[in-house]
């Protein structure tokens, strides 16, 4: 796959982003990167000097989303697919969703560490295009 296939690919999938509350994010150590405690920790002193610079896009954790959870999250707070693409803003999601992560493990591990109660997320189509 070329990288402009690959480009054309994500832009497929991608959904925007926002802030959430970390326990939304589904820890997985059984993808293609094992969770290391070293990598965590060197996270975590980093934030320690630097700050968490969770608003560097950099930064943002990539997730999977389902579309219908998606879609009654923004109409539960009276939004559309827009919200997700101007200023950042809280997604209130329920209380037992669960963002498969994938990309961050080790970012959120560290934010845990430094008692952050929020990051970034990108949301990604889980593959099923209902919006």
């Amino acid at each position: 796959m070329s990288q402009e296939e690959v480009f054309q690919d994500r832009q497929n999938y991608y959904k925007g982003r926002a802030k959430v509350y970390l326990h939304h994010f589904q820890i997985d150590n059984m993808g293609p990167r094992i969770i290391r405690d070293s990598h965590v920790d060197r996270l975590d002193r980093i934030f320690q000097s630097e700050g968490l610079s969770r608003l560097n896009p950099e930064n943002y954790v990539k997730v999977s989303i389902g579309n219908d959870v998606l879609q009654q999250a923004l109409v539960a707070q009276g939004e559309t697919e827009a919200f997700l693409n101007g200023p950042l803003n809280f997604l209130n999601l329920p209380d037992d969703i669960r963002l498969n992560i994938l990309h961050g493990n080790h970012r959120v591990l560290a934010a845990i560490k430094r008692s952050a109660r929020w990051w970034v997320a990108e949301f990604y189509s889980d593959g099923h295009f209902d919006i």
